[in-house]
């Protein structure tokens, strides 16, 4: 009978394992991750009603939509070229000399989410070093599956090309190879080769300028412009953010602003190995790009006398990676070697102030996509190329890229930054996502007291990484424990937080608009997973009792870049909004073809204050399923031609 015992114990015990493995492997419940299917809802900053909720999405969903819509206007024309401009140079200069070259190979492999850090709790707390413990972990396993490959690889440029493997990567399928300039173009002619190019490169960090006195505007005038003192005020706790640029501060000092705690760590990703260890973590540009940026991230007037125009726009501890060999040349391995260690930091804001001269399929943005993969926000500058050649990673398919627009606190006419560039990717997307403001005035590296106009898209990326920031602390609050809220859902809520061009030219320079934090109403959120063509999800938006005057939605959706005989497969899902007032009619819908975002905005009437439906749905779904991110902003005083804008 004992035996018998111990058997059912058995039986019993595997069925628990079971289930709770069955329950636990359900992507929508894990804790640390954000579910599916849960509208989350909160007061913005500086709102005095309504609390935080939590509501699942209804079964019911609308009959699917067949509207027919004009074909995409993307037109596929040749490959992007699989090697760098300055490589094609280098083989009519110098074609059997040796150099350095990052190599980037097609790549299977998913990036896994990693756990976030308990903000509420110290650094070194169990929690916090359990986190760090289950993420190495996690690459560990990473570092092991690309291991074979690399070990393949290595064998193959040995004896095929006469080439020295000299470090690997876990970021991406990367490697760094000394090899001769025209070996690399037989190497890419390999159909698992994506890109290849120079280690070092002659793209400098995007522009500032230094001239003139000290005049404004300031920092405090773009944080009015953008709404972000409220955010700031209401104390969410702030993960880490990496920054990758020049460097920050000086060797034997520190500037006025950036010596409190802003900056955690500072490190040297161009002469040291794997943990960025080198030696000279300075500020390598000779203006001061990599200081600038920290200054306008959490630059702190604390003990000075400097005043709150100088201070930075949120309260957040920085891990700074120099990524720069100099003021005019950054280093590709220096910057997967920083998106390593932000990562595996469990930093959950990556902020890139680079412009590379690569695709999509490049090294660059690869790590950027792959970092979103395991749970960063990646916001990076558009770059200075002017329109149709745009910067990577802002190019990657699931970075911010950031435009520019010059500030003018008195009311002029605040055009876009002329330089700025702008356009399509290959697959249709447009960048910019948005614009923030540029040329304020900031610490510089000349002192430890100098200061700076700080231009161009290099000055309105901090921005938009520090509004990253301030919304995830916001979005974190209203999603509460043990859930985190993924890096999808921070774009969705950057797109939503803008003021879109008022006039149809502006919209590729503008993309989804200019950089305004909604602070008065009410803000809901949501992740839905589109399976098929015609699959559609109603996510409900209840107005009662609340004074609202605009309704405002944005939808985005991270589209893998996958790739067949070392090129892309067309992975585009064509994702559509349609948005239903209270009497079931339609009041507005947006049906673009290309692109991942789509927007709608109403103004609402008092007799509109009762139950709306949004419906998410996809159209033409090639590359299922499809998680979208929705983000909603109900403005409670928000009037006039333009109903995002918040009454004075």
């Amino acid at each position: 009978m004992g035996g018998g015992l111990w058997k059912w114990l058995l039986i019993v015990a595997v069925i628990v394992v079971l289930v709770l493995w069955l329950v636990c492997t359900r992507h929508d419940i894990l804790p640390g991750h954000q579910p599916t299917g849960v509208v989350f809802g909160a007061p913005f900053p500086g709102t005095t009603t309504g609390t935080v909720e939590h509501q699942r999405l209804p079964s019911h969903r609308h009959a699917t939509f067949s509207v027919p819509k004009p074909p995409s206007a993307v037109v596929p024309g040749a490959p992007e070229e699989k090697v760098h401009p300055l490589l094609v140079q280098w083989r009519s200069q110098r074609p059997t000399d040796h150099d350095r070259f990052i190599v980037l190979w097609d790549d299977p492999l998913r990036p896994a989410l990693l756990p976030s850090l308990d903000l509420s709790q110290p650094m070194n707390s169990p929690a916090n070093d359990s986190a760090l413990v289950r993420a190495r972990r996690a690459i560990d396993q990473v570092r092991h599956d690309r291991a074979v490959r690399f070990n393949s690889d290595t064998l193959t440029f040995k004896f095929n090309y006469n080439a020295q493997v000299i470090e690997s990567y876990w970021i991406a399928q990367a490697m760094l190879v000394d090899m001769r300039v025209d070996s690399a173009f037989i190497l890419a002619a390999n159909p698992h080769v994506l890109y290849v190019q120079p280690d070092i490169t002659d793209e400098g960090p995007p522009q500032c300028t230094t001239d003139g006195a000290d005049q404004g505007p300031f920092v405090a005038d773009a944080r009015r412009r953008i709404v972000s003192d409220p955010y700031r005020a209401a104390g969410y706790p702030a993960s880490y953010v990496s920054l990758l640029d020049t460097g920050v501060n000086g060797v034997t000092w520190k500037h006025v602003l950036l010596s409190g705690s802003g900056i955690a760590s500072n490190a040297d990703c161009v002469n040291g190995g794997d943990n960025c260890d080198g030696d000279d973590p300075s500020d390598q540009d000779t203006e001061g790009h990599g200081t600038s940026t920290a200054a306008i991230l959490t630059g702190d007037n604390a003990g000075t006398t400097w005043g709150d125009a100088w201070r930075g726009v949120a309260m957040v501890p920085i891990h700074a990676y120099r990524v720069y060999k100099n003021a005019a040349h950054h280093s590709t391995s220096a910057a997967l070697r920083a998106f390593q260690q932000g990562v595996s930091s469990l930093d959950r804001v990556e902020v890139v102030e680079m412009q590379g001269k690569t695709p999509d399929t490049g090294p660059l943005a690869r790590a950027a996509d792959n970092a979103f993969g395991h749970g960063a926000v990646v916001v990076a500058a558009n770059g200075n190329f002017d329109v149709g050649h745009l910067a990577a990673p802002a190019n990657a398919h699931m970075a911010i890229g950031v435009g520019g627009y010059v500030l003018d606190p008195t009311g002029g006419s605040e055009p876009t930054i002329d330089s700025q560039s702008y356009g399509t990717t290959y697959d249709g997307r447009a960048k910019p996502d948005l614009q923030a403001p540029s040329n304020t005035w900031t610490a510089s590296n000349e002192s430890s007291t100098s200061c700076q106009e700080f231009s161009q898209t290099s000055g309105a990326t901090p921005y938009v990484g520090a509004a990253a920031e301030l919304l995830r602390g916001w979005l974190k609050n209203a999603i509460g424990s043990p859930y985190d809220v993924d890096p999808g859902q921070v774009n969705a809520m950057l797109l939503v937080s803008t003021v879109p061009p008022t006039r149809p030219s502006e919209r590729a320079q503008q993309g989804a608009g200019r950089l305004v934090l909604p602070s008065d109403g009410w803000g809901w959120f949501t992740k839905v997973t589109i399976n098929t063509t015609n699959d559609t999800q109603d996510v409900p938006i209840d107005l009662t009792g609340l004074e609202a005057t605009s309704l405002d939605a944005v939808v985005w959706w991270p589209e893998e870049l996958v790739t067949q005989g070392g090129h892309r497969v067309d992975t585009h899902n064509d994702i559509d909004l349609h948005l239903f007032d209270p009497s079931g009619h339609e009041a507005a819908s947006s049906v673009e073809t290309d692109g991942v975002r789509e927007r709608v905005t109403v103004p609402i009437t008092s007799a509109q204050r009762a139950k709306w439906t949004l419906t998410v749905t996809g159209y033409a779904v090639n590359h299922g399923p499809q998680d979208v991110y929705v983000a909603i902003s109900v403005c409670r005083t928000c009037a006039g031609s333009n109903p995002l804008t918040p009454n004075p």
